[in-house]
């Protein structure tokens, strides 16, 4: 487990806190008996990338990366300064980085209201232009631009 915390300089209090799993549970795969899959924390966003076209965890799609880590630097940058970002419900929260010029990262995040603390539930790839439509259905709704600091 790794935890980032954001301190405000004024009143040198915590205001956010990021925690950073390797995984949540093991689930199961549907039809396999003998095979899991990572469900929540990084080793469950890694399933959607690759290094050198291998997987880097239980999926199996070709989503090269330069290395493992930066995922977890993109996370924690995203999270904490990411400019498009909205909360969908009381509990979830999105943000995105623009990672080519065809192609986002979308992050979710899950918030425990108990503990004040955010959990990555996932991360993927998608085209801009599924990032702009959930940028408009935000808006429409009212989640737009609202930021957890």
């Amino acid at each position: 487990m790794l935890a980032v915390i954001h301190e405000d300089r004024i009143s040198s209090q915590n205001d956010n806190i990021i925690r950073l799993d390797l995984f949540r549970k093991l689930d199961k795969q549907k039809h396999h008996k003998r095979k899991y899959e990572f469900t929540g924390g990084i080793l469950h966003a890694l399933k959607y990338f690759s290094l050198q076209g291998k997987p880097l965890s239980t999926g199996n799609e070709t989503n090269d990366i330069l290395h493992p880590l930066k995922i977890v630097e993109i996370t924690i940058d995203s999270f904490f300064i990411a400019q498009d970002s909205y909360y969908e419900s009381a509990t979830k929260y999105m943000c995105f980085h623009s990672l080519d010029a065809d192609k986002d990262l979308k992050f979710v995040f899950y918030f425990e209201p108990v503990s004040e603390v955010y959990f990555l539930t996932t991360i993927h790839k998608q085209s801009k232009k599924n990032t702009q439509n959930d940028k408009r259905i935000a808006r429409k709704k009212g989640w737009a631009n609202i930021r957890p600091l």
